[in-house]
């Protein structure tokens, strides 16, 4: 056997991972042949070698990208993408980073119903099942859709813990003082046997029985954000301030009972909008 007989080549779409090794594999055999620069060369090398169900998508497509290494190579990584599982914040933040990356490859990245129509096909399980709970408005739009990704799954990442050094005063010095730092965020809303998300919005309700209630929303983009103190230690109480005028009049969240007695446990308490 000649040793520049080209290696046997198959692909079959399982993955994204095996869409980038067989592409790589591709790569690595013009370049043993000699034929890196020839682009039909190379795309015929692929047509043979696919199988399965990426035959079926190979067949389906037009002639000019199948005779083409740099358009099917291109179409290739646009079909076979990566899962996102919902598993951490972790993959969360991969998961829109690869969104970003491929729209960008393809200026793409400011349009926004193209990038949410790539990741659409991406999400699998229970991201699967949440995806499909969004409003049409979220999943058709990426800037909505990748907030409301990181609204969901954001919240087990972990990112950078905080690292605070003070030196050893003199006698006569005082205490040092930490800066004031506010987080700023979303408060999600979960309804007994309802698998839908929701947010607190920035809406008040009229009804004279629950004038100042916050009502809820199931647009991301309709939530409202809340801000409070991001300092040392973590697990007090904090205030929940409403920033740049969100609910006219209003600068804090509170929480009002509905009977007087605040200690039962299974007592109903709401959402209320107030003026400190």
């Amino acid at each position: 056997m000649s040793t520049n007989e080209p290696d046997y080549l198959e692909f079959r779409g399982r993955d994204l991972k095996e869409c980038e090794e067989f592409i790589s594999a591709v790569n690595k055999q013009a370049r043993a042949q000699g034929k890196f620069r020839d682009d039909q060369w190379i795309a015929d090398l692929v047509g043979a070698s696919m199988a399965g169900d990426a035959l079926l998508w190979w067949s389906a497509l037009d002639q000019g990208t199948q005779r083409s290494w740099r358009s099917l190579q291109q179409a290739m990584l646009l079909r076979y993408r990566l899962h996102f599982a919902g598993k951490n914040g972790a993959e969360a933040e991969h998961f829109v980073h690869w969104v970003r990356q491929r729209a960008l490859d393809v200026g793409k990245l400011d349009d926004p119903h193209w990038a949410a129509a790539l990741a659409s096909g991406c999400f699998v399980g229970s991201a699967l099942r949440w995806y499909t709970s969004l409003d049409p408005g979220i999943r058709g739009d990426w800037d909505s859709l990748q907030q409301a990704i990181f609204v969901e799954y954001g919240q087990n990442f972990q990112g950078v813990s905080w690292s605070l050094t003070v030196p050893t005063p003199a006698a006569a010095a005082t205490a040092p003082i930490l800066p004031r730092r506010r987080a700023r965020g979303r408060i999600q809303v979960k309804r007994q046997d309802d698998s839908r998300v929701y947010y607190l919005s920035k809406v008040l309700n009229t009804e004279p029985d629950y004038l100042g209630r916050v009502m809820v929303t199931q647009h991301v983009v309709e939530a409202l954000e809340v801000e409070y103190e991001s300092i040392p230690p973590f697990d007090d109480p904090r205030t929940l301030f409403i920033p740049d005028n969100q609910i006219p009049g209003c600068d804090a969240l509170g929480m009002k009972w509905k009977m007087t007695d605040t200690t039962a446990a299974a007592e109903t308490k709401f959402p209320y909008a107030a003026s400190t």
